[in-house]
């Protein structure tokens, strides 16, 4: 089953404090709960990605792959989405050297929200003496929108930025006084913390799996 690991952390986030001051209608001098309201936007555009499956903001991350996971096409599982680019597909042999694919060997598919490392026609990923059986391919990718929040054009971008303004000032207005019965899924030991009509914001831009 494929791991994933954050590599380079996003550099700014989709909300800033000063979009919260407006939308929880707070005095732009009043900046008593500033550091709680930043703890709150990073904490719920986390929520928001692993819900809607997709990273907002620019950021780098590493999939790992056992051998038996490696073929020629390599399909890149959330949190690699949507994809900007792939940086390297590397291959680890028992003494943890690694064996780079060479770009040219093969391509990205990244039209989609589901995307694809392929190996061009002819090609082979490279031959490691002594392979490791786990983690013995690592591809590193680039995801998100964009770094520049001002500059993001994507539909999907912006439903999610609204969601997670509304999120936080669900979270901030309501601190300390949580309806259990909305927060906990019946059945289960998880708390599901967007509330469902946060939910129902975002649920036109998550990617429903058919099996």
């Amino acid at each position: 089953m494929a791991r994933y690991e954050l590599v380079t952390a996003p550099t700014s986030e989709p909300v800033t404090v000063a979009q919260m001051r407006a939308q929880i209608r707070q005095d732009a001098a009043i900046m008593i709960d500033d550091t709680l309201v930043t703890s709150l936007i990073v904490s719920c555009t986390r929520l928001v990605e692993d819900y809607i499956g997709y990273r907002l903001m620019t950021q780098t991350w590493r999939q790992w792959l056992d051998d038996d996971e490696v073929d020629y096409v390599i399909s890149l599982g959330y949190p690699l989405a949507p994809l900007q680019s792939v940086s390297s597909v590397k291959f680890y042999d028992e003494d943890d050297s690694a064996t780079t694919a060479t770009a040219s060997t093969y391509y990205t598919l990244t039209q989609s929200r589901t995307s694809k490392v392929a190996l061009k026609s002819s090609n082979t990923w490279p031959t490691v003496t002594n392979g490791r059986e786990f983690n013995f391919c690592a591809v590193e990718a680039v995801v998100g929108f964009g770094s520049d929040r001002d500059a993001i054009s994507e539909a999907e971008f912006f439903i999610a930025q609204g969601a997670i303004k509304s999120l936080v000032y669900y979270l901030y207005a309501s601190r300390g006084n949580f309806d259990s019965q909305r927060l906990v899924i019946p059945g289960a030991v998880n708390v599901a913390i967007i509330p469902p009509e946060i939910k129902a914001q975002l649920d036109p831009i998550k990617p429903w799996r058919l099996y």
